[in-house]
């Protein structure tokens, strides 16, 4: 979440939350094409449907709030995706596996500090139950992307 004075305002909240199902959808996207391990290939499948899912209902709930959300001034998330992006464009086959699900580690542990700490800033209780909804799913992928990675040997 972009730091700034105060806590983040709803509209800010919901920038993160398309900024980081964005990244997440897109990561699968590119993973779906490129991984060689086929539990690999269905959890990016899995990050594709499910968080296409979650901004479909962060979408709804905005357009039912009346907020539109605006692009983050400074997007960490994308920053992020950015470079975890150019790290596997420069891998293939069982290392392009493991650079995913590191990355994707990476990205569910931030998600769901962001998650948390939006939860506490969100001033509208339907968004408070949103996330609340929200970070079990996320921690759900996070673990899965553990297990695989020990699965594949790429570490802890």
């Amino acid at each position: 979440m972009e730091v700034a004075e105060g806590p983040p305002s709803d509209n800010t909240i919901f920038a993160t939350l398309a900024s980081v199902n964005k990244a997440e959808v897109d990561a699968g996207s590119l993973a779906r094409e490129r991984v060689s391990d086929p539990s690999v290939r269905a959890f990016a499948g899995d990050m594709v449907r499910e968080h296409t899912e979650l901004q479909r209902q962060a979408d709804q709930l905005a357009a039912k709030l009346e907020l539109a959300p605006q692009p983050l001034a400074d997007d960490t998330v994308q920053a992020r995706a950015a470079a975890a992006e150019t790290t596997l464009n420069a891998a293939q086959g069982a290392a392009f596996d493991r650079a995913y699900l590191r990355s994707q580690i990476d990205a569910h542990d931030n998600a769901v500090r962001m998650l948390r700490s939006a939860q506490g800033a969100a001033a509208n209780p339907e968004l408070k139950a949103l996330i609340r909804g929200t970070v079990p799913k996320v921690q759900q992928h996070l673990q899965r992307a553990r297990d695989l990675q020990r699965r594949l040997g790429g570490g802890a």
